[in-house]
């Protein structure tokens, strides 16, 4: 028969395991939201963002209440989208600059191309 101060020891240990999983998610949906956040600003001056929004406020009413499995599974397919949609602006965009550099002369492009780097 176990002592109960063994038991209260392997309980300790298992609140310690709880509390640092529970920490790293709460930390992990810190970034996340400051991640969201700035992709947000960034795309407002491409796209609308309204549901980027909607969502994040979703995420951050769960992680006030703390319920951290909630928000991380609304803020990590919400990162990933907004990653891809950057990604695919930048792409865009950087086209654009491309062919307006070639557009020009050759010593307007170059300079422009000094410029840019």
């Amino acid at each position: 028969m176990p002592s109960p101060y063994l038991s209260g020891i392997k309980i300790e240990r298992e609140l310690v395991k709880k509390a640092q999983a529970i920490k790293e998610k709460r930390e992990k949906c810190e970034r996340y939201i400051n991640n969201v956040e700035h992709g947000i600003a960034t795309l407002k001056n491409y796209k609308s963002t309204k549901s980027y929004e909607e969502k994040l406020k979703n995420a951050k009413s769960s992680f006030e209440v703390k319920d951290f499995d909630r928000a991380l599974n609304i803020l990590e397919p919400l990162y990933q989208d907004i990653q891809k949609d950057l990604k695919k602006i930048f792409e865009e965009e950087s086209k654009k600059i491309d062919e307006l550099l070639s557009s020009g002369n050759v010593e307007d492009s170059a300079r422009l191309k000094a410029y840019l780097e």
